[in-house]
C-alpha cells in the first residue's frame, strides 16, 4: 500500500533529520518536497509509483550522504588547508601576491558553496549554491553568523561582477570574517569523522 510506504520513509526521513540537528518542521517539509518530486517524476516517466518509492529514498539519502562527506575528505578539506596558509601569509603583515590570494579565496569561497549544496541535499533541501544554501544552512544552524556570510557572499558577487577591489575582498575574507571559516571547517570535521 502506497500510504504505508509514504508513512515508513517519512517516520524514517524526519528521525534522521532530527538526529542530525534539523528542526522537526523543516524536516517535514522536505520530506514532502522529495516525496512529491519523486512521484511526479514516475508518473511522467510511466514508472510504477510504489516500486520507484519503496527504494529511492533510502538510496538517494546514501548516496548523498557519501557524495558530501567524499567531498569534504577529499577536496574541501585540501582547500580549506590552502586558503588557511594563504590567510596566515596575508594576517601576518608579509608581503603577499594579491592575484594568487584572490584566485585561493574564490577557490575556497566555491567549496564552501560545494559542500554546503551536497551537505544540504543529502538533508532533504534542494536548493541552488550561494546565498540559497547560505541562507538555508543559518536557517537550520549550520552557520551561525548570518550576517557575516551575506556580507561575504555579497563582497563575492561584487569582485565577479566587478564593482570591488582585489584588497577588499582580501580584508572582507581573510581579516574581517575569517572566524566563520573556521566554525564551518569545525562543523562538517565533526560530522564527517
Amino acid at each position: 500500500d502506497i500510504s504505508n510506504i509514504y508513512d515508513t520513509d517519512k517516520d524514517l526521513f524526519i528521525k534522521s533529520a532530527i538526529k542530525k540537528g534539523t528542526k522537526k518542521i523543516y524536516a517535514q517539509e522536505n520530506f514532502n518536497i522529495y516525496w512529491n518530486k519523486e512521484a511526479k517524476f514516475a508518473k511522467y516517466q510511466h514508472i510504477n509509483i510504489k516500486q520507484l518509492l519503496l527504494g529511492c529514498f533510502k538510496k538517494t539519502k546514501c548516496q548523498n550522504e557519501i557524495q558530501w562527506k567524499n567531498y569534504y575528505n577529499n577536496v574541501y578539506k585540501k582547500i580549506y588547508k590552502d586558503f588557511l596558509y594563504t590567510a596566515k601569509i596575508v594576517q601576518s603583515g608579509k608581503e603577499y601576491n594579491s592575484e594568487n590570494t584572490i584566485s585561493k579565496i574564490l577557490e575556497f569561497y566555491d567549496s564552501i558553496n560545494k559542500l554546503l549544496f551536497l551537505y544540504l541535499n543529502y538533508n532533504g533541501f534542494f536548493f541552488n549554491q550561494g546565498t540559497p544554501s547560505i541562507r538555508k544552512a543559518f536557517s537550520i544552524g549550520i552557520i551561525n553568523d548570518g550576517d557575516s556570510w551575506i556580507e561575504v557572499d555579497y563582497m563575492i558577487w561584487k569582485y565577479n561582477n566587478k564593482q570591488c577591489l582585489s584588497e577588499e575582498i582580501i580584508n572582507t575574507m581573510i581579516k574581517k570574517h575569517f572566524n566563520i571559516f573556521e566554525e564551518l571547517n569545525e562543523y562538517f570535521s565533526g560530522l564527517a569523522g
